[in-house]
C-alpha cells in the first residue's frame, strides 16, 4: 500500500503570492538570515514533500498557486510519465527565448520552448540527468 503525502498549503496573498518567497520579500525573515540556496531545504523541512506555495506570473490564480514536489523519487516519476511535448518553467523565459533566436543561439532557443526540437535536446541532456553515476555526481553538493 503506497502512502500519499498531505498536501500542505504556504500562506499566499492575492498578486504577491507567498510572502515568504525570498526574492519577492527579503526583507521577511524566514530562514534567519541563512543563505538563499538553503531555502528550499527549509521550505522541506517545514512543509514536507508536497505543498503549495505562491509564486506570482508562474502559478495559478490571483496569487500564483503552484505544486512543489521535493521528493526526487516522486518527481523522476511525474518527469517520467510526462506527455510528449510537457510544460515548464523554461517556457516563461521567453526573453531568454527571444535573445537566443535574435543572435542565432538555436539549442538555448529550443531548450526555453516546446515541441520537437526543444524534445530532441531534451532528450540528449536527460540521459545523463537519470543515469545513477550522473546522480552520484550530485551528492557532494546536496
Amino acid at each position: 500500500k503506497k502512502s500519499v503525502p498531505d498536501l500542505k498549503h504556504v500562506p499566499a496573498v492575492p498578486f504577491l503570492g507567498s510572502t515568504t518567497w525570498p526574492m519577492l520579500f527579503p526583507i521577511i525573515p524566514l530562514m534567519d538570515n541563512k543563505k538563499i540556496y538553503d531555502f528550499w531545504p527549509e521550505m522541506r523541512r517545514q512543509y514536507g514533500d508536497f505543498y503549495t506555495m505562491g509564486i506570482p506570473l508562474l502559478g495559478h490564480g490571483i496569487s500564483g498557486i503552484v505544486h512543489v514536489i521535493q521528493n526526487p523519487r516522486e518527481m523522476t516519476r511525474i518527469v517520467r510519465q510526462e506527455g510528449k511535448f510537457p510544460s515548464g518553467g523554461a517556457e516563461f523565459a521567453w526573453p531568454i527565448r527571444k535573445h537566443a533566436k535574435d543572435n542565432n543561439l538555436n539549442a538555448t532557443a529550443h531548450l526555453t520552448a516546446r515541441g520537437p526540437k526543444w524534445k530532441r535536446i531534451r532528450n540528449f541532456i536527460q540521459k545523463d540527468m537519470f543515469s545513477p553515476e550522473s546522480a552520484a555526481r550530485y551528492l557532494p553538493g546536496i
